[in-house]
């Protein structure tokens, strides 16, 4: 039995390669013994293959949201996080919770749950590394303090057999190479990295289905506010569709998005569309990954262009903590790169350094059947003009 804590989707990735089989493994668990705490019912459907009633757990005594995000002030509340978390795992084990395994995304989950449960832990960091409750010299005292003691008993570290362990067995593993090298900015240590395999995806490319009636058009997928909104991103498709003849065979899909839902289309109603322009809203955007597990046919950005659209993210987090920068321990050598928050509001400045970590660490251009484009009216021009069909644009 495995337990997983966390409500945040691209969780799916460890649960997917322990359970899915693929060409290089056989799967290891049944899926029946998955229990997913904190899954929303809306994300659990999208992950069918993995995700149901019976996999997605409600908690009988859940840690507070005031909780899970307070900044450490004191070691009294360091006492207090402990007390709920373990609150949580006293009323799971008495209703029969029994894991062999924990995995979780964020640090403060992660740690305590290691601490408290005695069971061995996947950390698998799949979002901003610097989290809130480190902000402080105390709290991010307290941040490294807990990240040092899982890293001395993580058995994927090249030193474990020399550590003196403290606890069950922790496996360390970033969700990207971008991310294992923000950690490292912040820690000096550097956890390995996986590229996402999305198992989970359970359908191919299959453009001439007419299951969902998408096959013929072209998918655009870029509906993140952290990105641009979604009527933005939608008006500067249609006004560039515009400038075709009206003979055109290119035809755009322009899902609605919100805040958190990027188009609400099933993975097989994705696989019906010919390609898929996507417009990334962050270094290591899964929804790629996603795509690409399909054989979907993509069009994305450039570079240059990307260098610009992927620090949206870190500029709004880092307007709102102005220590995203802290390094928690003193570099012993120096940096091998440059920050990895370059900020919007310092273009002229931190422009090298975003089209850095575009260039080295984003890793979508190199790839077979992904093709960039400078600009949308480049891409769609290119498409009426320059090929026959979206296919020969691959």
């Amino acid at each position: 039995e495995i337990a997983v804590y966390g409500y945040h989707p691209v969780l799916i990735e460890p649960i997917a390669v322990l359970v899915l089989p693929s060409q290089h493994k056989p799967g290891l668990l049944k899926a029946g013994r998955i229990r997913w705490y904190g899954i929303s019912e809306r994300d659990c459907s999208f992950f069918s293959l993995l995700c149901n009633e019976e996999t997605r757990r409600h908690t009988r005594s859940p840690v507070p949201g005031k909780l899970r995000f307070k900044a450490y002030a004191s070691e009294s509340d360091v006492e207090e996080i402990a007390a709920s978390y373990k609150a949580f795992w006293d009323a799971e084990k008495s209703a029969g919770l029994a894991p062999r395994v924990f995995i979780c995304m964020e640090l403060r989950d992660a740690y305590f749950l290691w601490k408290v449960t005695g069971v061995a832990t996947i950390y698998y960091p799949a979002i901003i590394f610097f989290q809130d409750e480190a902000m402080s010299d105390f709290a991010s005292a307290v941040y490294l303090r807990q990240f040092d003691e899982m890293r001395r008993n993580d058995a994927l570290s090249a030193a474990f057999s020399l550590n003196r362990h403290e606890g069950p067995p922790v496996a360390m593993v970033a969700q990207s190479p971008y991310l294992a090298e923000s950690i490292a900015y912040h820690t000096q240590s550097r956890l390995p990295s996986v590229r996402p395999l999305a198992l989970y995806v359970g359908t191919k490319y299959s453009p001439n289905s007419t299951l969902s009636g998408g096959g013929g058009s072209l998918l655009v997928l870029c509906a993140r506010t952290r990105l641009m909104m979604s009527h933005s991103c939608r008006g500067l498709f249609r006004e560039s569709r515009r400038l075709l003849p009206s003979s055109t065979r290119v035809r755009l899909r322009l899902p609605p998005g919100d805040s958190d839902v990027v188009h609400g289309l099933s993975f097989e109603e994705v696989s019906t569309f010919d390609a898929t322009v996507l417009v990334p809203w962050n270094i290591a955007v899964t929804t790629f990954t996603e795509l690409y597990a399909m054989h979907m046919p993509m069009f994305v950005p450039d570079s240059l262009w990307l260098a610009r659209l992927w620090p949206k993210q870190m500029t709004s987090y880092g307007r709102a903590h102005p220590n995203l920068h802290r390094e928690l321990r003193e570099p012993a050598l120096p940096a091998r790169h440059p920050t990895p928050y370059p900020s919007m509001d310092s273009v002229t400045r931190d422009f090298p350094a975003m089209l850095y970590w575009a260039e080295h660490y984003a890793h979508i251009h190199e790839l077979p059947g992904v093709r960039s484009f400078t600009s949308i009216p480049a891409l769609l021009w290119s498409l009426h003009y320059g090929h026959k069909t979206l296919m020969e644009a691959d």
